[in-house]
């Protein structure tokens, strides 16, 4: 019995869909980004909703988005503007939007969005604020992996330096080659 205890508090295995299925909430995925740079979520290799839908079913999906979405109301007070088909209708359009998200970015874009960081909520959670804020981070996502894709095309491609110094010394050796050729023919 401790040793369930113990199981079930332990940190959360974002690559493990069963933990999904069975125990994983919105709080322990906020636990898990605790500490974590907008990098690390990005790089993580958590689930991703897409995945949680064609292992589980979309309601799967759509029941962690509305755990986000509720703790995210908690949190700024507003439970008492939000009912449950306005949650239902901003989880599915979230899900739509945002399916390709793993479960750690969802988690950090619903604290930035706390944290006022995609503009302010006006004590009203709604659908229309909610996307508009998600499509900011997505934009925010795209760019990321832009620049990195742009900075390892980058260290991938050979420098003009490296690239003259290879074609000098080949230069060079094939001159040699000839010079000695031509040695040896006159000779």
């Amino acid at each position: 019995k401790e040793m369930e205890i113990q199981k079930r508090n332990q940190d959360f295995h974002p690559n493990s869909l069963q933990t999904f299925t069975t125990e994983v909430n919105s709080i322990q995925v906020f636990a898990e980004i605790k500490g974590k740079s907008l990098i690390d979520v990005r790089e993580s290799t958590a689930f991703t909703l897409a995945t949680a839908r064609k292992e589980s079913g979309i309601q799967h999906a759509e029941k962690l988005i509305a755990e986000f979405i509720i703790e995210t109301a908690n949190a700024l007070n507003m439970m008492s503007a939000v009912s449950e088909s306005s949650i239902q209708a901003m989880a599915e359009d979230v899900y739509s939007i945002g399916y390709f998200l793993n479960v750690e970015e969802l988690a950090y874009f619903f604290k930035q969005l706390r944290r006022g960081n995609y503009g302010e909520l006006y004590n009203n959670l709604n659908s229309i604020k909610l996307c508009s804020a998600l499509n900011k981070f997505i934009l925010e996502r795209l760019s990321y992996f832009e620049d990195k894709s742009a900075q390892s095309h980058q260290a991938d491609k050979e420098t003009p330096t490296e690239r003259t110094n290879s074609m000098s010394e080949l230069r060079n050796a094939i001159n040699v080659s000839v010079k000695r050729y031509g040695n040896e023919k006159g000779s």
